[in-house]
């Protein structure tokens, strides 16, 4: 492997082979960004009404996973259109917390994402 790209496929691929059940630490110089990107079009090229929860520790993480999907995925339009639909979701975990959503019967995810979260006060089976 001579390529940082080859390190986030085979991450992703066994993430994937794992049914997406598992964790994925990263350090530099790799980019979270960048591997869940390539998670997201990998799961969207599967199924491409894939329902998400997307939870970022900070607004700014939430600006760069929103940028890196519009500007960097294969599958941009396809994200574009999910975020529009409420299909996927990419929220800061401060909102999470203090949000009085409660979820309804459909609202089911398919996949949940965090990135630099390190612990989340509210139980995430109630978003």
């Amino acid at each position: 492997m001579n390529d940082v790209t080859d390190i986030y496929n085979e991450a992703a691929n066994k993430w994937s082979a794992n049914k997406g059940v598992g964790s994925v630490i990263l350090s530099e110089p790799l980019s979270v960004m960048n591997f869940v990107t390539m998670v997201l079009d990998k799961m969207v090229a599967k199924t491409p009404d894939l329902t998400s929860l997307i939870i970022t520790e900070t607004m700014e993480d939430r600006a760069n996973i929103n940028y890196y999907l519009d500007n960097t995925s294969e599958f941009r339009e396809i994200h574009k259109q999910l975020i529009t639909d409420k299909k996927c979701l990419i929220l800061t975990r401060e909102y999470v917390e203090r949000s009085p959503y409660k979820p309804s019967s459909n609202s089911h995810k398919d996949v949940l994402i965090t990135i630099n979260v390190k612990e989340v006060q509210k139980d995430c089976r109630e978003i």
